[in-house]
């Protein structure tokens, strides 16, 4: 690892598991060598709309899904960026697979789509971000 490299370590699962307490508790025991990359609604400013309106009724009902997509990538990508402190090791809540998890279960319950279809529409509404 040079000394600009940044490994990042990410632990992804469901809601509730842990994940964030668990990087806290790596992060203190590894000291100022590692850094927390923060939750994903501290990335994009408009996610303070989006919870001040209902996250969940913008998430599943009102949004629109390229909105969702849009949000969601910004966020994730912006994270994924957040310098190491020049330490070397970023800890996020959830990498960036999520990313494509969380906007493929989005769209199969909100356009009622078979796993494949849900898949193919992902890649397209996540195209524009993987050249980033």
């Amino acid at each position: 690892m040079g000394d600009d490299a940044v490994t990042t370590l990410a632990l992804s699962g469901a809601d509730n598991t842990g994940k964030t307490k668990q990087l806290g508790i790596l992060a203190r025991r590894i000291g100022p060598a590692a850094v927390a990359s923060g939750p994903l609604d501290a990335h994009d400013a408009r996610w303070e709309e989006i919870q001040k309106n209902g996250m969940g009724a913008w998430w599943f009902q009102t949004g629109p899904m390229q909105e969702v997509a849009d949000v969601l990538a910004a966020s994730y990508l912006q994270r994924a960026s957040r310098p190491g402190a020049g330490t070397g090791l970023r800890l996020m809540d959830r990498g960036l697979p999520m990313l494509e998890a969380s906007v493929a279960a989005t769209v199969a319950v909100r356009e009622d789509l078979a796993p494949e279809q849900a898949a193919d529409r992902t890649r397209d509404l996540l195209e524009p971000y993987a050249r980033t």
